[in-house]
């Protein structure tokens, strides 16, 4: 100021004067401003304008705007140029007025009155403009991207108009190029019309769309250079384009309109990179290199020392390949010649080439050739430059790609290209160049003429395939002559691990003649939860299948189900079959498929249907049952000409049958299973009208103790399904019960379920019951049996009411199939009253829409679908009749609030019972309980797509509860959207700052849920679901992370399957370059990675599809620090990413929009669990469960003993140290460190980038780094390398990538290539002639008979050729479910070569041991003992018998060993051991409590029923005794021991044999004198084991000395006199229940009955304990045991098993 006033004063203005402070305001204020105007400014506003000589600079001072004159032009013109670059004239990227500049420096740029960027010239006249719809309120803002954009000046986000979108002739990284194939080409640079004229030019430059898009020049309307077809990282006719990561091209979909859009984003952001269309017509790519302060050309097209980038240099069907220098040369494409041959010779080459001969397909059409006219084909075109206009068709394989050509007459070439698929050329091929390296393979069509004879093999090729053919004969007639008596039996067997995962493999023919060998092998069947090993289940060949049917004529045609027709069919060698084939029209599929097999192969009942085998080939799945010649229940019952067939009394035993049948699925069997689809079209009847239960496709096998399920998919078929099912889907075994009440009612009135449906009565349920309510039951009986019944009223009565009991509405007044079985056979049996079913009364009123939360599958039954509508069934069952249809009208009324809704605003909440529905009605969003649990959430589903699967949740940490029915979600005060519950507390907010209160919240078609603000018609949006997932990706959501604001889009997967809260996996982008997807757990501990991205896929995921339509994309921006992955399908399909509450990342698609399919998974096997085989080592993926790990060459495993005890985790060390690493006194060789190389891996973790090298840069860069450890140089990224330890490297067996591992010299296994050769060679030799001898000696030795076999299936060695031949030839008749058989030596080892200490007891068949085998199974190990009385026969006798029967009560067999003398049974170890090891012990006996003792005996019983009544073998025991019932650890029995067991016939009664067998005092008074032996010697042997139970005491060893009574005579005494309770075990003190104990010992005393009539029968022991009646008074046994009393000894021979108990007689009293 004091300056101011001092040149003031020299100016003679002095400060006394008036208007001295105003003129120093004035001038103050000019000066100020002027130094604001002329301070760099980014923007200009309205009001304000840039005149010639100003400049805007963008905030970050890389670009400028102004005004500008090219070199040597008068003309001015505004253009952007880099600011800050010292040459000649400014770098310009963009020109506004290029058409009309202006002739003075007097131009403006300036906002105009209608908010558009104007430019004027010195008269004021407009001579360009942005052309923009823009509010008056406008500003222009240069950014450092070099784009000009014209935005509101309140909302900068709301843009008008931009420069990227109106360029001139240049290209910046972030511009984006529209790729629309509906807009087609898209020009969108325009050269200068000369070096100094930036008007448009001749030349443009843009993309075709059309196939895969590609970049063009033109000049004018004709092509100048095309780059070839982009497979999303390079376009292919470009061959020298860098394929590394870095390189930044990109094609992208971004709004889902069908455009796309290219974009370039350089590596290093700082870097200035512009490409450009010269006026010349040339693209160069430019970058400014500072030090040399100049532009350098990174690459230029076209080439301009090689002609043939030049536009169809050589015409049509012409190549054109590169000369030396800057010429050229054409020739035409195989079959084809110049169409005018002298100016081809001249040079002129613009004419082309023409067919020689015309395809088949196209004379045909034209001349009409014959038919037998040879089809045309293709010649191979290798390393070209593909034609122009190109079709891209659906993408598939090479061969299919040919196909479609093919068929298509107009198709002249094809070609199959790697990131793009199939594309097909249907007019002449242009522009086609032969490139001396890289490019494609074009397939040209060609007459089948000019394809080329065959060449003549060349001499050696001939030898070789001679010496070939005659080394694969010899081989071959070896393995004949070894093999030959295995051709003469079953085929061997091949496994279905498709099952699992993978496709079924295509199956052979029989393999001697047309039906010698009908079935084709066996399959592996698993256990679902491992309960039970899978048996062998053989394999029909469909050729013998299909000519069994008779090719599945219309006259083998036995009906139809869900699953598909069944036919019958003649197998030779095998009795009449059933054969059910797999419709693909049916609801069923796989899934049901796989489940038949794995359950009914495991199933063994006389009620049940036999699965003889299956059949798969392609798509062709089949399964074969025992032919039922009386077809199924309903084929009668429902029949008026056939109902009078099926009598009351073989009516009776279908129900009872049927019933056994369910009591062995629900309790008997070792796997619990659920039916789910109970119904009479799936009884089967065989020759005897004994029913059998079939489809077994939708049963489901339950835990031990598991007593009720969910599914989020119900199957079953309607008016068979418990309301509780249908509804909620809940099943337990009391859904079966529901079907079994339903069936049970349609036998007695013969009518079905559904056939009352359009009466008063609704349902055969409501019918029966209200006949049964108004006491005329009698009128439910079929008429056609009416007549005939009369004698049985009561058991029909009884039948109708335990129906009724059945159907009950709730599923605890239901019975159990035990207490049905008891009702249905006890006549005094209590029952109880039914009470009325209610849900069964509503159904006509219901809509078949209605639905639940799952799918309904219905099973084929030729009834009206209809769905059951009610709420839950304790409601029902609380309900009576009139208030419960109260209550259905009032539902009713509620449906008209239950409509879909679109948007939730302040004034429209959703509430419960409504859902928010996007436009297209693909997602809908509402309120859910996860399988039914306590708590409610909201979450958003695909509306019409089950199993219905949950892919967002709003409240997923705060749950509201179920029973809160008055929450609702809606939009605060605030704005926000807000969930509330029922007393008006927030539960979850969006928390977010809306500007206004006028927001509302809708559901998008991409699944998006968006918050937006309802006033503003184009308002952003205010909040999105999609930038919150949960544990699922959407197409168009992105997962991954922003470094600068630190925010995170991770999955976080669910809890449980029934908790959305966050659990411990989430998925989401690594921080390493390139980046790769990890599953973490707890967000730390990495779980799975995928590799790293390569452009197109994640290398570690061969699988992965890096096809161009595949629409999987990763988009880094390295300056903005963020990395985002996401996908889209192309073709609409709709699909999710999922992660599991078990940490399984699935790819599911739904193709017909009604189910969901798996398409991918990881991890799949252990291999892909991250770091499976440690620091160092690699992991291949087996079959089997146990991964298969090994160190990298040159390493060892840290720990050896963890290593083989299969602990892995530790990793691997290096073996020898690198020379890198070692001091040069340490290394004798001196020789420096190397690489070898390894194929196929997933790369290791913490891998580092390495930009702009080659592979051979790559390798030195590595080798120059001490602490590199490994290299790779991978295809689309580049070189990475390893400075850290390598962890999680697996070994694929195809795809993966190559790595190189440094290693010492001395690990390279260099310098003695000939000495290492010769010793291979040696070796090798030695080998095969070892084998020969070894062949050759086992034939001859096996023809003496003198061979001891090893197999791992059944086939056994013994002391003499006879036995051992005998037994061979016994198994294979018996057995074809071929046994495991262990190797001898692994069970020396488990047992510790059978030692004392491991010893568990001994029998009559010799010494059971317990041992351990490798993989941690307990087993029991029996062992034939050469001074026992039981041999070869007792052996094969348990062996194949036990192997048949499955029931929880008895002992299973895991297989067997055989070794010479050595015979051994292989048991489920028992931890308990047997029965007489409590039992007898004073120490141990009072482990077993009356409760315990009971259940034993119970059990017992069931498995003697199952012997003697329900297997499909007739089996009587004959060894029943307390040392052969073994107790697991729940103290459940299982008897064991069939070694002296006996199949009889289903209709046998008594057999005799001349060798007695069994024990002295169990053995019944007939057997033990006569030999004569039934069912009833098994019931006399039950009868002693329950006296034993019940006193604790041998019956051998009590002598009551009083009396001179023994045990069982003693017993009866007691029991007669009323003393009976002196019997009990004193152990037991008061402890137990005198009635049960008194009704047992009555059972006990009625079994030991000397006369075998007067002893009841299994069924009726089972039912005895449950019924409260005495029944028949026991008589006093005469027969008893005595010690040391002589008498006469029966004729036939006794041979006792061993039981610790003295030889005595038997002697009459």
């Amino acid at each position: 100021m004091s300056a101011i006033l001092r040149v003031c004063q020299m100016m003679g203005i002095v400060s006394k004067n008036p208007g001295f402070k105003f003129h120093l305001f004035s001038f103050l204020f000019t000066f100020s401003s002027l130094a604001l105007f002329c301070s760099a400014a980014s923007s200009i506003t309205q009001g304000r304008s840039l005149r010639d000589g100003e400049t805007l600079i963008s905030d970050g001072k890389k670009f400028e705007l102004g005004f500008f004159s090219p070199e040597n032009s008068p003309y001015r013109y505004v253009g952007i140029w880099y600011y800050n670059i010292a040459t000649s004239e400014p770098s310009v990227i963009w020109v506004a007025n290029r058409e009309r500049p202006i002739f003075d420096k007097l131009g403006i740029l300036k906002i105009g009155s209608n908010g558009n960027v104007v430019v004027l010239d010195g008269n004021n006249i407009a001579v360009w403009s942005s052309n923009a719809s823009a509010s008056s309120n406008s500003t222009a803002i240069l950014y450092d991207e070099g784009n000009l954009v014209l935005s509101n000046s309140g909302d900068t986000s709301k843009q008008y108009w931009q420069s990227f979108r109106d360029p001139t002739n240049t290209f910046l990284p972030g511009m984006k190029v529209e790729v629309n194939s509906a807009i087609g080409e898209n020009r969108f640079l325009t050269s200068w019309k000369s070096e100094n004229d930036p008007s448009p030019g001749a030349y443009s430059m843009g993309v075709d769309p059309r196939g895969s898009p590609q970049i063009v020049i033109w000049e004018g309307s004709n092509r100048r250079w095309r780059s070839g077809h982009w497979n999303k990282q390079l376009f292919i006719g470009v061959p020298n384009m860098p394929t590394t990561y870095s390189y930044g091209f990109k094609l992208s979909d971004e709004n889902g309109n069908g455009s796309m859009y290219f974009t370039y984003t350089p590596w290093n952001v700082s870097a200035k990179l512009r490409f450009q269309i010269r006026w010349d017509g040339y693209e160069e790519q430019l970058m400014w290199v500072g030090d040399k302060n100049q532009w350098e050309v990174i690459q230029s097209q076209p080439n301009k020392s090689n002609d043939c980038e030049l536009y169809n240099r050589c015409g049509k069907f012409g190549v054109c390949s590169a000369s030396h220098g800057s010429g050229s040369e054409c020739s035409c494409m195989h079959g084809f010649q110049p169409t005018d041959l002298d100016q081809w010779i001249k040079g002129n080459w613009s004419h082309g080439c023409s067919r020689k001969t015309p395809l088949q397909c196209y004379r045909n059409r034209t001349i009409g050739t014959e038919e037998n006219d040879e089809e045309d084909g293709f010649v191979g075109l290798r390393c070209a430059k593909l034609p122009d206009f190109a079709d891209l068709v659906v993408p598939g394989s090479d061969e299919n790609c040919e196909e479609i050509c093919l068929k298509n007459c107009s198709c002249t070439a094809y070609a199959f290209v790697q990131g793009i698929g199939c594309m097909i050329w249907t007019k002449d091929l242009l522009d086609v160049q032969k490139f001396t390296k890289g490019g494609n393979t074009l397939n040209i069509r060609l007459a089948h003429s000019d394809l080329g004879g065959k060449k003549k093999l060349s001499t050696l090729v001939i030898i070789v395939i001679s010496v070939a053919g005659a080394l694969f004969l010899v081989i071959f007639m070896l393995l004949l002559w070894r093999f030959k008596a295995k051709l003469k039996v079953l085929p061997t067997t091949s496994s279905i691990s498709w099952l699992r995962n993978n496709d079924p493999p295509m199956l052979d023919a029989s393999k001697s003649n047309e039906f010698s060998t009908d079935v084709s092998g066996s399959i592996d069947l698993f256990a679902e939860g491992n309960q039970v090993n899978g048996s062998e289940l053989p394999l029909f060949n469909f050729t013998c299948v299909a000519a069994a049917t008779n090719n599945f004529s219309e006259e083998n045609k036995l009906g139809k189900g869900g699953f598909g027709i069944v036919y019958k069919g003649n197998l030779p060698g095998l009795q009449e079959v059933a054969i059910k084939r797999l419709s693909r029209r049916s609801g069923q599929g796989l899934e049901e498929f796989k489940n038949e097999i794995s359950m009914i192969a495991k199933l063994q009942h006389r009620n049940l249907v036999r699965l003889l085998g299956c059949c798969i080939q392609g798509e062709e799945k089949m399964l074969l049952y025992e032919y039922m010649p009386n077809k199924s229940l309903d084929f009668f019952l429902f029949d008026p000409s056939k109902q009078a067939l099926l009598d009351w009394r073989k009516r009776f035993a279908i129900i009872e049958g049927i019933a056994r049948g369910l009591l062995y699925l629900h309790r008997d069997s070792r796997l619990r299973i659920i039916h789910r689809d109970l119904k009479a079209s799936n009884i089967l009847l065989d020759a005897d009208m004994i029913p059998k239960i079939s489809d077994f496709g939708m049963a489901r096998i339950f835990g031990g103790n598991q007593n009720e399920a969910n599914t989020t998919r119900v199957v079953g078929t309607y008016g068979y399904m418990s309301p509780e099912y249908a509804m909620e889907g809940l099943f337990s075994v009391k859904s079966d019960v529901y079907s079994f009440g339903v069936l049970l009612l349609e036998i007695v009135s013969g009518r079905r379920n559904t056939s009352l449906r359009s009466s008063e009565h609704l349902s055969l349920i409501g019918f029966a019951w209200h006949l049964w309510n108004e006491n005329r039951a009698v009128d439910l009986i079929d008429p056609s049996i009416a007549e005939t019944c009369s004698q049985n009223q009561a058991e029909l009565l009884r039948c109708i009411q335990v129906g009724l009991l059945c159907v009950q509405d709730s599923a605890i007044s239901r019975p159990t199939m035990p207490s049905v079985v008891l009702m249905l056979e006890s006549e005094t049996a209590n029952l109880q009253v039914p009470i009325q079913p209610i849900f069964t009364s509503i159904r006509r009123y219901v809509d078949t829409k209605s639905s639940t939360d799952g799918q309904d599958l219905a099973s084929s039954n030729d009834v009206t679908i209809t769905m059951v509508d009610g709420r839950a069934e304790t409601i029902a069952s609380a309900l009576n009749s009139s208030m419960f249809f109260l209550f259905f009208f009032s539902l009713l009324l509620s449906q008209h609030h239950c409509a879909e809704v679109y948007d939730i605003t302040p004034s429209q909440p959703l509430s419960q019972g409504q859902n928010l529905v996007s436009p297209g009605h693909i997602f809908e969003l509402g309120f859910f309980s996860p399988n039914n649990s306590a708590n409610k959430y909201v979450g958003i589903w695909h509306k019409d797509i089950f199993p219905r699967k949950v892919v967002w949740v709003a409240n997923r940490e705060n749950p509201i509860a179920a029973s809160d029915t008055l929450a609702s979600l809606t939009i605060s005060s605030s704005g926000n959207l807000e969930l509330v519950d029922g007393k008006q507390n927030s539960v979850w907010s969006t928390n977010i700052s809306v500007p206004s209160n006028t927001s509302a919240a809708v559901l998008s078609d991409t699944g998006n849920f968006v918050v937006k603000d309802d006033g503003i018609a184009a308002a952003d949006l205010l909040w999105q679901s999609f930038d919150h997932p949960s544990d699922t990706i959407l197409p168009g959501m992105v997962v991954g992370f922003d470094t600068k604001s630190g925010k995170k889009n991770l999955l976080t997967a669910w809890k449980s399957e029934s908790d959305p809260s966050a659990g411990i996996f989430s998925a989401g982008l690594g921080p390493q370059t390139p980046s790769q997807v990890f599953i973490w757990i707890n967000e730390s501990t990495p779980y799975w990675k995928s590799g790293p991205w390569d452009k197109s896929k994640f290398i570690g995921v061969p699988e992965m599809d890096d096809r161009y339509l595949s629409g999987f994309t990763l988009v880094e921006d390295v300056q903005q620090g963020t990395k985002y992955f996401s996908y889209k399908l192309f073709d609409g399909t709709l699909s999710y990413l999922d992660l599991s509450y078990e940490g399984v990342l699935t790819f599911m698609v739904s193709d017909n929009g009604s189910n969901w399919f798996r398409n991918w998974e990881a991890p799949r096997n252990p291999c892909e669990i991250y770091g499976t085989c440690g620091l160092f080592g690699v992991c291949k993926a087996s079959k089997s469960p146990t991964p298969t790990c090994k160190c990298l060459k040159g390493f060892a495993p840290k720990s050896h003993e963890e290593w083989s005890k299969g602990n892995r985790t530790g990793g691997c060390v290096r073996q020898t140290k690198l020379f890198c690493n070692t001091s040069n006194s340490v290394v004798s060789s001196g020789k420096e460190d190397g690489f070898r190389q390894v194929e196929r891996l997933n790369v290791p973790d913490f891998h580092e980038y390495i930009a702009d090298m080659d592979v051979d840069e790559c390798k030195i860069e590595c080798l120059k780094n001490c602490s590199c450890l490994a290299y790779a140089y991978v295809t689309n990224i580049g070189c990475l390398v390893w400075s850290k330890d390598l962890i999680d490297i697996q070994d694929f067996a195809s795809g993966g990538s190559e790595l190189f591992i440094r290693l010492a010299h001395g690990e390279l296994g260099e310098g003695k290539p000939i000495k290492l050769i010769v010793s291979l060679t040696a070796i090798c030799f030695i080998v095969i002639l070892g084998a020969i001898v070894f062949c050759v000696h086992r034939l001859r030795a096996k023809q003496r008979g003198k061979i001891k076999v090893k197999t791992k299936f059944f086939q056994f060695s013994d002391v003499n050729e006879n036995s051992r031949e005998n037994l061979q030839e016994y198994i294979r008749k018996h057995d074809p479910s071929e046994l495991f058989i262990y190797d001898f030596d692994s069970i020396l080892i488990a047992t510790n070569n059978f030692s004392i200490t491991n010893k568990l007891g001994e029998g009559g068949f010799g010494p059971v041991y317990k041992g351990k085998l490798q993989e941690g199974k307990e087993i029991a190990v029996k062992r034939l003992s050469s001074s026992s009385g039981q041999g070869i026969q007792e052996f094969k006798n348990e062996v194949l018998l036990i192997s048949k029967l499955q029931h929880k009560n008895l002992v299973r067999i895991m297989g067997c060993s055989v070794q010479e003398d050595e015979k051994l049974l292989i048991y489920e170890f028992m931890p308990n051991r047997s029965l007489d090891t409590l039992l007898f012990d004073p120490a141990r006996r009072p482990e077993l409590d009356w409760g315990r003792r009971f259940n034993i005996i119970q059990g017992v019983a069931r498995g003697l029923l199952y012997l003697h009544h329900d297997s499909s073998l007739k089996v009587i025991h004959r060894d029943l005794k307390v040392s052969n019932i073994l107790l697991d650890e729940n103290m459940n029995p299982k008897i064991s021991d069939f070694g002296l067991a006996r199949i009889v016939q289903g209709t046998q009664n008594l057999t005799n044999t001349q060798k007695v067998v069994g024990t002295l005092g169990y053995m019944s008074p007939e057997y033990a004198m006569g030999g004569i032996f039934s069912e009833k010697s098994d019931v006399y042997s039950f009868g002693v084991l329950i006296l034993e139970i019940i006193s604790g005491r041998k019956n051998t060893s009590f002598y009551y000395y009083e009396q001179h009574l023994g045990f069982l005579a003693y017993a009866w005494h007691s029991w007669n006199e009323g003393r009976g309770l002196e019997l009990v075990d004193e152990i037991l003190a008061d402890s137990y229940s005198s009635s049960e104990v008194m009704r047992c010992m009555h059972i006990g005393l009625l079994c030991i009955q000397d006369n075998a009539a007067d002893r009841p029968t299994m069924p009726d022991v089972v039912f005895m304990p449950s019924s409260e009646t005495d029944g028949r008074q026991p008589k006093e046994p005469i027969f008893t045991f005595q010690n040391s009393v002589s008498g006469p000894q029966p004729q036939s021979e006794i041979i006792s098993s061993a039981n610790e108990a003295t030889m005595s007689m038997i002697q009459g009293r």
